[in-house]
């Protein structure tokens, strides 16, 4: 249900104001195919530029389909072979200097839930908008198929046709433009 979510709602550019077409689509896919992906992760996967991912999730998280966590993290502590030198106090001040050092890592994953409802919402928008303009879909197509009074053509034209029929082209029959 994703991805054809995916495909129907988020083909064009993801992030509205940059030129990447289709990458909701990309994003959307492999997201199904992951849990809980860390950012570097999902640059490293997807080959694409941080500051367009991070656009463009965040355009995805704005429209109930990813959801972010935020963990801080602190960076593994490194075993070194040559600290015997050191003294026992400068070791455990320079690890505890390490471990203090945390950074924050982000994890995506799809929100199903949120993604459902959205996508209820978006059905249900859909269906109004094609209810209130179902009367001007009427207007316009009546408007596109009238009577055309040409010569050999006793019959409803469309537009193409009788822009056709009004050129002054000899060539042209009317078996041949059908």
């Amino acid at each position: 249900m994703i991805r054809v979510a995916a495909r129907l709602f988020y083909s064009g550019p993801c992030p509205p104001e940059s030129q990447t077409r289709g990458l909701g689509v990309l994003l959307l896919d492999y997201l199904t195919t992951v849990q809980w992906v860390s950012f570097k992760d999902l640059a490293e996967a997807t080959k694409i530029h941080p500051s367009v991912l991070t656009q463009a999730l965040r355009f995805l998280e704005a429209g109930h389909m990813v959801r972010r966590l935020e963990r801080r993290e602190r960076r593994p502590v490194k075993a070194s072979v040559g600290d015997d030198k050191l003294d026992k106090e400068d070791k455990e001040a320079k690890e505890e200097k390490e471990r203090s050092r945390s950074f924050t890592v982000d994890y995506y994953v799809i929100d199903y839930y949120r993604a459902f409802d959205a996508l209820q919402a978006a059905r249900r928008l859909l269906r109004v908008m094609d209810l209130e303009l179902a009367p001007l879909k009427r207007v316009m197509t009546d408007l596109q198929v009238y009577a055309v009074p040409v010569p050999d053509a006793g019959e409803l034209c469309d537009w193409m046709k009788s822009r056709l029929a009004t050129t002054t082209t000899p060539d042209i029959e009317w078996e041949d433009v059908a």
